[in-house]
């Protein structure tokens, strides 16, 4: 019988538990399916946030989710004015795995502003180390009463999945081919993919998809020679993401450099598919009897299989 797990996440105010911290017991009050949205108000009748204490409010959700996925958690504010600039709809999301143990937190999807108005947004991106039963906890960032806080936040949560084809670690090295040129340091993955089905490639600093200290940039090489280029992510930031429709069907290559030549930094890539996987199946490292290839230095991240690092 596969492992059931329970792990929480939190959308709360204040970032007072940080990653490794634990948190009390939970009872959720609604339920979201993955693929699914839920539009809600949270209000100052709302129950008391259960980590924040007296002057929080907070919703809370279960959901299912399955190992060999790569799960997108949003959290939008749907006030009157633009969504992610009204100061009344500042959230803050945290994922709790069974124990209590907070794995991973987001405040502001994009620090600092953006065109896209998401800096008071969040959003996680999770790979869960095994299936089981999620929690979603909604709250504010701030208490009720702070600045123009009235207790009344109108949001819409959404979660996202996508098959994970692969993942890797990896570090810009000097003097290898790359489109960017000799002179840029680079990192360059291989993986095998089917023509016809849409993958994304996602590469990012190691503090997470949101590192504004790394800035990357992604070639992805079809097997005919095509390159496709991204520099900024479109949502803002400096991380990278190609989406795109494999046109043939073989070994395509992937390499990250830095905006600058010299740049040099370590680095994480996820490669997903978007079908999503409906049940869990053994997996086996991608690119077996791929030449002149080896695994990166952590060839393997939460259990799912290394890219290949050439």
């Amino acid at each position: 019988m596969r492992k059931q797990l329970l792990a929480t996440v939190i959308l709360t105010g204040w970032a007072i538990f940080a990653p490794g911290s634990w948190m009390p017991v939970i009872h959720a009050q609604f339920s979201i399916a993955s693929g699914g949205s839920s539009a809600n108000t949270l209000t100052a009748s709302s129950p008391v946030c259960t980590i924040r204490g007296a002057n929080f409010r907070q919703h809370t959700y279960t959901v299912a989710l399955m190992m060999g996925n790569e799960y997108t958690i949003d959290l939008v504010g749907t006030g009157p004015n633009n969504p992610g600039w009204d100061a009344s709809l500042d959230a803050y999301l945290y994922l709790l795995n069974p124990t209590g143990q907070v794995v991973d937190e987001n405040d502001d999807i994009i620090m600092g502003g953006g065109s896209a108005g998401l800096e008071l947004c969040s959003r996680i991106a999770y790979n869960p180390p095994a299936s089981g039963t999620y929690t979603i906890i909604v709250t504010t960032w701030a208490p009720i009463g702070y600045v123009a806080f009235d207790g009344t936040m109108p949001y819409k949560l959404t979660v996202a999945a996508q098959g994970i084809v692969g993942t890797s670690d990896g570090t810009l090295r000097p003097g290898q081919p790359n489109p960017a040129g000799t002179n840029y340091n680079s990192g360059m993955h291989s993986v095998n993919l089917t023509a016809g089905q849409t993958y994304t490639v996602d590469v990012h600093g190691e503090n997470g998809l949101y590192d504004y200290q790394v800035d990357t940039v992604l070639y992805v090489v079809d097997p005919k020679g095509v390159t496709t280029r991204n520099d900024d992510y479109a949502e803002g930031g400096k991380s990278s993401r190609i989406t795109f429709t494999a046109t043939d069907s073989g070994l395509y290559k992937i390499y990250v450099t830095g905006w600058a030549p010299a740049d040099t930094f370590s680095y994480h890539m996820t490669v997903t598919d978007s079908r999503a996987v409906t049940s869990e199946t053994p997996v086996t490292p991608l690119g077996a009897g791929i030449p002149n290839v080896r695994l990166s230095p952590r060839p393997e991240r939460l259990g799912i299989p290394a890219l290949l690092l050439g």
